[in-house]
């Protein structure tokens, strides 16, 4: 396997998609619905022009090892923004399922108020696309 994803089209154990992200090339251009805030709202990588932009590929709401990342970025989002970067969290759950996780507790296994957006990639375009989506367990890296 490659360096990169996009050099191999088989890892160990699942198969990834051909990725459209190149290094020194223009980020796949990408819409959804996310959830911030509590809300929903419309968001495109133009949104981000001008700036830096972490997009954070995760699998599934509701496991167990993804939202110590995800609180993790949250937290520190204000050492980001000081150097002009957004960060998104990316899964192929829908915006309403990132909402249940955000409403649930993190003693209870949610995420509970979070300072990131978390975009619903419902379509598996947006994984594929940054060549991230496993195809035969149906989600992201």
């Amino acid at each position: 396997m490659g360096a990169y994803p996009c050099e191999s089209r088989l890892s160990k154990e699942h198969s990834l998609q051909f990725s459209k992200a190149q290094i020194s090339k223009p980020a796949p251009p990408f819409e959804g619905s996310t959830v911030i805030n509590g809300e929903f709202k419309e968001v495109k990588l133009s949104d981000f022009k001008n700036k830096y932009l972490v997009l954070l590929f995760y699998p599934l709401d509701f496991t167990f090892v993804c939202p110590t990342e995800i609180i993790a970025f949250s937290d520190r989002i204000d050492e980001f923004k000081d150097i002009d970067t957004e960060v998104v969290a990316i899964s192929v759950d829908s915006q309403f399922t990132h909402l249940a996780w955000i409403n649930t507790p993190r003693s209870q296994g949610g995420l509970g108020k979070i300072k990131i957006p978390l975009l619903s990639d419902l379509t598996h375009q947006i994984a594929k696309d940054y060549g991230v989506y496993l195809q035969d367990v149906g989600h992201s890296l």
